[in-house]
């Protein structure tokens, strides 16, 4: 295979976001080279849209680096990103190849924005969170920061929508931790459901409870505000049910109980086009 700095590899791309990046991308005139770990999975979809295809574990950043040093960068949508991200990360900075994922982890983005000198160094962008988890909430807290120059508190809240499989796994695996928060410039562990406000949407106004979400880890960065706290519309019997849950956090992080979860994640369907 010839590869070219300007192709990109696209990690994942069978999975259900994964695959709607790579129908877009060909859209736009790219050729994206299809790659993940399944080469019962990514070979046949890559046939089907007519893309080159790559097979391999992220599991050795070094042997991972050679095969994405020719390309000009590596676009990461397999999930959990807690399992992923540090490896490929790894392999892009040895490689001298972009790094770019669709994260809306918090710990992710605090890795990832931690390698910021070894990304200079390695003279490569590195860009976490691409998806749409916080793009358009970042862009609303920089504006809204300024248009209010000076604030010290930020308050997000939107609307929930049917998550992905993979999107799924990132929240079943972040039940055992609670909630997060950022105050005073430090982010800090909360507990679920630790606040509760009622938001004026558009459409009515909705009781929202807040949570763990990666605008606390980007918004911080874009706005410099040392408060932040995100919220999500909830009904009221489901924000009872998160505290109620509190109580078996500790029993949420075992492993069969997360597996299991997880399994039953992935047999959701993810959104539909609409």
């Amino acid at each position: 295979m010839s590869a070219s700095k300007s192709q990109f590899v696209l990690y994942g791309a069978n999975g259900y976001t994964g695959r709607l990046i790579a129908q877009v991308a060909l859209r736009e005139g790219m050729k994206p080279v299809l790659a993940g770990r399944s080469k019962e999975s990514i070979e046949p979809l890559a046939r089907e849209l007519g893309c080159e295809s790559l097979v391999f574990s992220l599991d050795e950043p070094a042997r991972v680096a050679k095969l994405i040093e020719p390309f000009g960068a590596l676009l990461l949508a397999a999930g959990p990103f807690s399992a992923t991200s540090k490896s490929a990360l790894e392999a892009c900075l040895r490689a001298r190849t972009a790094y770019l994922d669709i994260t809306g982890e918090i710990d992710v983005f605090e890795h990832v924005f931690g390698r910021h000198g070894d990304a200079v160094a390695a003279g490569i962008p590195v860009l976490p969170g691409t998806g749409f988890d916080v793009v358009p909430s970042d862009c609303l807290a920089r504006a809204l920061s300024e248009a209010l120059p000076g604030a010290t508190k930020l308050e997000l809240a939107f609307r929930g929508f049917k998550s992905s499989p993979g999107t799924m796994k990132t929240m079943i695996e972040g039940l055992p931790s609670g909630g997060r928060a950022r105050v005073d410039g430090q982010l800090v562990r909360v507990p679920s459901a630790w606040k509760t406000m009622m938001v004026p949407f558009p459409d009515k106004p909705r009781l929202a409870m807040t949570i763990p979400w990666g605008d606390l880890s980007t918004a911080f960065r874009s706005t410099g505000i040392p408060n932040i706290e995100v919220s999500m519309a909830m009904p009221k019997a489901a924000i009872d049910a998160a505290r109620r849950m509190r109580l078996l956090a500790p029993l949420l992080g075992f492993g069969p109980v997360q597996a299991y979860l997880k399994k039953k994640a992935e047999a959701r369907k993810g959104p539909t086009a609409e």
